[in-house]
């Protein structure tokens, strides 16, 4: 039960951190609406055609993994500010296995993925 607890709080708290950045909230909803639409529209307009395809039903795969990518750039920076400020080491110490630490965070940050 103490495991599934740590895993739900280490969850929790990437949405909680997620939420409250508002720069990144903005910038993971505008930057592929800004390839599809803005980029999408004048290649459309230049009659740039990929076999069957327009531009942007061929950029649209592209734009979920990079998006995926940032997401996973930001994991990787938030658990180095985690280290630097002392809270892995807090986290470490939590009677929970370090596998659990890893599936909250996550779990967290796929969930921020996908919002």
């Amino acid at each position: 039960m103490t495991e599934i607890r740590g895993i739900y709080t280490l969850w929790l708290r990437e949405i909680k951190r997620y939420l409250r950045d508002r720069a990144r909230i903005i910038s993971s909803f505008f930057q592929p609406l800004l390839w599809l639409v803005i980029f999408g529209s004048g290649m459309r307009f230049s009659g740039t055609m990929i076999g069957s395809l327009t531009y942007q039903q061929y950029i649209f795969p592209g734009i979920i993994g990079q998006t995926l990518l940032f997401t996973s750039m930001f994991m990787g920076i938030s658990v180095i500010w985690d280290r630097e400020f002392g809270f892995l080491k807090e986290i470490l110490v939590a009677p929970i296995s370090r596998f659990s630490v890893f599936l909250g965070k996550m779990l967290g940050d796929s969930t921020d993925a996908v919002i």
